[in-house]
């Protein structure tokens, strides 16, 4: 039935088929309806005027079951066409006539359905294209020609698997030229993640994969949720319930879990099953909101996770539909529900649902934050913050970091701290400030700002060294050295012997503080003796060089002389032996 939007009152009913898209088609500026049933088997898809309920034409599509419809102009003729999935085909049909423009098999798995199509110019080359994926036996994403339904490009599994490409979203998640498809699934034999594929070559830029593998994605949400971080996320609800993920195609954060939220209770069930989420604001502070159904609702706060409200609905386990729109013009976004009866596929119950917040919830209290404040480009450190609730509330830290970054840490107790790093890419100075949200997400005011300067690190002087010049073998001698770091960091030093061997890194020791290391030489040589020093940052020093002398042993030629001493005589026979005389 259609219902008026301001008092819910029936405008007319149509009891033919079940709902399946709505979109304007005839090109009148007016909104057309799409349900679709069955006449001995045979789908019929329908057409309805939503202004009165008449309808405006059919399409006998010659199979059993249409699993998704989209709504676009797919060939180029500045009109929009209808394109659905049936079984192992995609239809495009003229959305004036009803009549087929060109069918498309795809698959020959007699159970691998077109579960999902879109009508999108994914490769920017000023043409739409349709994207749809499959399941069940040939597990495959298909880019084909709007015009003609010719295949551009596929991707398909390594392995097959029960499980196929269930859900699909196309979006630009990093403001490159082209659109990024994501879709439920992953390259192999691990069913249950995300994958992101090129819109341009269909190539795989980036996967994740849920842990533990729980089950299957209903939705796939592309939205800049959380302003803080460039690009957008992705909103990503299923069985293990809802997961936020950064966007971007190819930075190594892409597909990285930014929260999860499953498992609250509802009439005292614990519910991580969402059939479908929608993104809106519900409380009226200017960010966006998440909302999830499936045996109830809950809502989320969208930078954090941390829930709104929650709301179980007296009827039914199976709410396929959830909307967020602002329907009485108060800046705040009511939820729409539709509900039907998972084996008669039939509407019942629309419910409409004011936000509902936790009553008397106090502000939690202004975090404390610690941490370094003179720190050097690309080196990481901790920062920690502590705070409390006070209703005993679990919390959130975020961390503004200064820089045009933020970050959310993971749920804790109450009065816990925690600690998280960072690093700053360019020399500055930074204002860290962190503020505490409790779980129905409410956050206090930011701490006390920590003034971070930022600077490249300069490597210590070239040390100073003292020592003996003149040795003998198998004696220790010390050495001294010492130099200054113009960053004030503590310092390490590493002794070269010239006879293989060194002291290794030894320290630390302060910035002009004397540095000592011992040695023996076991053989006669000149040995150049060298010295560096390291900051704790790794910045190294210049050699500095210091030569010691260990000459040649005297303990054969004092034995000589103390034997012709006590045997005189003997002294011209040696000297005639040698040839001295």
């Amino acid at each position: 039935s259609s219902r008026d939007g301001i008092t819910g009152n029936i405008i007319y009913p149509f009891e033919k088929g079940y709902f399946i898209g709505i979109g304007d088609v005839i090109g009148n500026e007016k909104e057309e309806i799409f349900t679709c049933y069955s006449i001995d088997y045979v789908i019929i898809l329908c057409c309805i005027d939503a202004s009165d309920g008449s309808i405006l034409w059919e399409c006998n599509l010659d199979t059993y079951v249409i699993e998704s419809i989209s709504i676009g102009d797919a060939n180029g003729d500045s009109n929009n066409e209808v394109v659905v999935g049936i079984r192992n085909d995609v239809v495009c049909i003229n959305g004036n006539t009803g009549e087929i423009i060109w069918r498309k098999h795809l698959v020959d798995y007699p159970y691998s359905d077109i579960l999902c199509t879109e009508i999108s110019d994914v490769n920017k080359d000023g043409n739409n294209e349709i994207i749809a994926c499959s399941e069940l036996g040939e597990e495959k994403v298909f880019c084909l020609n709007g015009n003609t339904g010719e295949i551009i490009w596929n991707f398909s599994r390594s392995k097959e698997l029960v499980i196929g490409f269930r859900s699909l979203c196309i979006d630009n998640l990093n403001d490159d030229p082209y659109l990024e498809i994501i879709v439920e699934g992953t390259p192999d034999d691990n069913y249950t993640g995300i994958l992101c594929l090129s819109g341009y070559n269909g190539k795989v830029l980036w996967f994740w994969e849920e842990e533990p593998q729980i089950g299957s994605f209903q939705s796939i949400l592309a939205t800049d949720i959380i302003p803080t971080r460039p690009g957008k996320e992705l909103i990503v609800s299923g069985v293990g319930g809802i997961y936020c993920l950064y966007g971007g195609d190819t930075s190594p954060s892409a597909g990285r879990v930014i929260w999860h939220a499953g498992g609250y209770k509802i009439n005292n069930i614990i519910q991580s099953m969402i059939m479908s989420a929608a993104i809106g604001d519900l409380d009226g502070d200017g960010l966006l909101d998440v909302v999830g159904h499936g045996g109830g609702m809950y809502a989320l706060n969208g930078q954090y996770g941390s829930l709104l409200w929650n709301y179980g609905h007296i009827k039914t386990d199976f709410q396929d539909f959830v909307f967020c729109v602002d329907l009485n013009n108060d800046n705040i976004d009511e939820v729409v529900s539709v509900n039907t009866d998972f084996d008669e596929r039939v509407i019942y119950d629309v419910a409409a649902l004011q936000s509902k917040f936790p009553q008397e919830n106090q502000v939690p209290e202004i975090p404390l934050i610690d941490g370094k404040a003179q720190v050097k480009i690309n080196e990481i450190y901790e920062y920690s913050a502590s705070s409390s609730d006070q209703d005993d509330d679990n919390i959130y830290y975020y961390f503004d970091w200064g820089d045009g970054t933020g970050e959310i840490s993971t749920m804790c107790e109450s009065g816990e701290s925690i600690t998280i790093t960072h690093y700053w890419k360019n020399k500055g100075t930074f204002i860290i400030k962190v503020k505490t949200i409790d779980e129905h997400g409410l956050d206090s005011d930011y701490s006390t700002p920590l003034i971070i300067c930022v600077s490249e690190n300069s490597p210590p002087n070239k040390p100073l060294i003292s020592g003996p010049s003149q040795g003998k073998p198998y004696t220790t001698y010390t050495f001294t050295t010492s130099t200054i770091d113009s960053d004030g960091d503590t310092l390490y030093y590493w002794f070269d012997w010239d006879d293989g061997t060194n002291s290794g890194w030894i320290g630390a020791f302060k910035s002009g503080i004397d540095a000592t290391e011992s040695h023996l030489w076991n053989n006669k040589d000149r040995y150049n003796i060298k010295v560096k020093a390291k900051d704790d940052h790794g910045a190294e020093s210049e050699w500095t060089n210091l030569e010691i002398s260990i000459p040649k042993s005297r303990i054969k030629e004092n034995l000589l002389n103390h034997f012709l001493a006590n045997y005189p005589h003997l002294f011209p026979l040696l000297q005639l032996f040698l040839g001295l005389s």
